[in-house]
């Protein structure tokens, strides 16, 4: 998912004429703390659960269940202590079968939403797992987000067409057997034809009065978009924690560190924007161990993604522009799961690769 990105520049997101606020690196509360708690670690007794490379995704139901995404198969489930509970489907393009689920949304009534790009369609299951209607897709689409079920479903994906080309955000209406394209914007540039996957990918978020906001991987930026899909503002980082250009091999290589990049965005219940920052762990260099000497590629199984990342962690105010606080997560955050939630992957107390839940929340200090 982070393979090879490429740069995008904040100026030219959403090239519609609208008020940039700039975000520096000074914290307005030095004395206050991110805490983070380790509420689960994924784990399986049996084969099936047992999780052997970096997750697609990872989402998380009402009732503490986590959802774990990957290649090659259906989504796998663990309960809220983190045990491996079932699968479902099988790998395949029939009907209940999955080549790959990209992402997936919880639906009205416990229902669930999958998205399997290979396949290009989307499945709605029931809550107990049985199929209840197939989607055709037109591309792949990530980071869904539901505004109104089933007309107005946002995500992120590059479509082919003269109308979407260079656009990264998408409004679908899935209430028929294909999905129909209502609303494309958050435009690289007016002037772009790119279709690039990495150029319009946006993480993206709802907050608390369902204002939906988005970023991209490189440009440090946090855009508020208006129902029509005009954009409405943006906050700027920049700063010298910011790099102002990455390079296009943005994992880095055995001899560079990986450049910073923005892997997820959350709101909390005050309003605040948490911004997540993959940033070199102090092992970059052991996870491209099983490289041979030489090799001028290398697989994605090829390099140890639990020793290549932490991340780093920003509370802004959108209100008045300012960057509250600033800590650091051991490992990569690969999900956003609302209610202050996280999924890592990283490294486990015994040293090998693991998917864990944390909690995060600000901590203010206490008033004298």
């Amino acid at each position: 998912m982070f393979f090879g990105m490429l740069a995008c520049p904040w100026a030219e997101v959403g090239s519609q004429a609208a008020p940039a606020r700039r975000v520096s690196d000074s914290l307005e509360c030095p004395r206050c703390q991110i805490v983070r708690n380790v509420e689960a670690r994924l784990h399986s007794a049996a084969l099936e659960g047992e999780i052997d490379e970096m997750p697609l995704g990872v989402r998380r139901n009402a009732r503490g269940e986590t959802w774990v995404l990957s290649q090659r198969m259906g989504p796998r489930i663990y309960d809220s202590r983190g045990a491996f509970a079932r699968a479902i489907g099988r790998t395949g393009r029939g009907p209940g079968e999955y080549s790959a689920v990209d992402d997936l949304v919880w639906l009205p009534g416990d229902s669930v939403l999958l998205v399997d790009g290979i396949n290009r369609r989307a499945t709605v299951l029931s809550p107990t797992g049985r199929v209840h209607r197939t989607i055709q897709m037109p591309s792949t689409f990530l980071n869904l987000l539901v505004l109104e079920w089933p007309s107005r479903v946002v995500g992120s994906a590059t479509i082919a067409s003269p109308d979407a080309r260079g656009r990264g955000l998408h409004i679908v209406d899935l209430s028929g057997s294909s999905a129909r394209v209502v609303r494309t914007f958050a435009s690289t540039s007016e002037s772009s034809q790119s279709s690039s996957w990495a150029a319009t990918f946006h993480y993206v978020a709802s907050t608390p009065s369902g204002e939906l906001l988005s970023a991209t991987p490189h440009s440090f930026a946090v855009y508020s978009w208006v129902p029509d899909g005009r954009l409405k503002s943006s906050l700027v980082r920049r700063g010298p924690s910011i790099p102002i250009n990455v390079p296009e091999q943005d994992i880095g290589t055995p001899r560079t560190p990986p450049s910073p990049a923005v892997t997820g965005l959350m709101v909390d219940t005050e309003g605040l924007v948490w911004s997540f920052v993959r940033v070199p762990a102090t092992t970059w260099r052991q996870a491209w161990s099983a490289l041979p000497p030489g090799a001028g590629e290398a697989s994605r199984r090829q390099i140890e993604w639990s020793k290549l990342f932490n991340t780093r962690v920003e509370v802004i105010d959108p209100a008045r522009a300012v960057l509250i606080a600033r800590g650091h997560i051991p490992g990569l955050v690969i999900s956003t799961l609302g209610s202050g939630r996280v999924a890592v992957y990283g490294t486990s107390p015994l040293g090998e690769p693991e998917v864990r839940i944390d909690q995060l929340r600000l901590q203010r200090p206490a008033r004298q």
